[in-house]
C-alpha cells in the first residue's frame, strides 16, 4: 500500500497508525515513496503482523518528524518484517 506517493507536500497533522496485517506475507506499507518533504506531526504507530513490514521514504522521497513526537509499536504487535526509514 503506498501514502502520499509520488507527491510533494503531505502533511499527517495528527496521530497515525499504519497497521500492515495482509493475507499473504511479504506485503509493505510505503509511506511516502517518491513523496518529497512530508510532515508528521503526530505520534506514528506501526503493525505488521506477518506482513513485509513499513518502509517510510522510499525512492527519493524525505520527510520531518515533530519534535516531541514517538515512533511505537501498536498493539497489534510486529512480529515480522522491516521497519525501514
Amino acid at each position: 500500500m503506498y501514502i502520499a506517493y509520488n507527491s510533494t507536500g503531505n502533511i499527517f497533522n495528527g496521530d497515525v497508525l499504519f497497521n500492515n496485517q495482509p493475507a499473504s506475507n511479504g506485503l509493505w506499507i510505503y509511506p511516502n515513496t517518491n513523496g518529497i518533504n512530508t510532515q508528521f506531526n503526530g505520534n506514528i504507530s506501526v503493525i505488521n503482523v506477518n506482513g513485509g513490514g513499513v518502509y517510510f521514504g522510499s525512492g527519493t522521497g524525505t520527510a520531518t518528524f515533530a519534535s516531541g513526537k514517538t515512533i511505537s509499536v501498536g498493539a497489534g504487535g510486529f512480529n515480522f518484517g522491516g521497519l525501514i526509514f
